[in-house]
């Protein structure tokens, strides 16, 4: 159980980096720093969490996993737009690999609060796309209107 868990979260976390890579040049800083802390936060948060349930006792391996996978997605995410981005997303990552690791651990029923993490970070997912969305409209916008007042 705690596997297809995992492999969603990662496979969606690889899925929204490359999203965010394809789309680098239309994304301003403060929009990237949001992206990369939103995604590297809840993707460090759910992996360290399952990893906190699944290798119980240990607190180890389930902090410096969630914390690296943390660092490399606030890292991957941020780069392409600015250094700052992926400072951001790389503190937000650590902050939310060890967070997670603590709380997986610290469960005696693990199911529930795995399925609630699952859903947030789902809406923060769906948010990070809206975001992107919206961002593209606004250089669309922006470029449109430099185009026009050109000629």
């Amino acid at each position: 159980m705690i596997t297809v868990h995992l492999l969603f979260v990662l496979l969606t976390t690889l899925y929204c980096v490359f999203h965010a890579y394809r789309r680098r040049n239309k994304i301003r800083c403060m929009t990237g720093m949001m992206m990369a802390m939103t995604l590297a936060m809840v993707s460090s948060l759910s992996i360290g969490l399952l990893l906190g349930i699944w290798l119980y006792p240990d607190m180890n391996l389930p902090t410096f996993i969630g914390a690296a996978v943390g660092i490399a997605v606030g890292f991957l995410t941020g780069k392409p737009v600015s250094l700052m981005a992926a400072m951001d997303g790389m503190l937000a990552g650590l902050m939310g690999g060890m967070m997670g690791a603590m709380f997986g651990n610290m469960l005696t029923v693990p199911a529930p609060m795995i399925w609630f993490v699952d859903i947030i970070f789902g809406l923060m997912v769906l948010l990070f796309f809206f975001l992107i969305q919206e961002e593209e409209e606004h250089f669309e916008q922006t470029k449109n209107e430099d185009s026009s007042h050109e000629q």
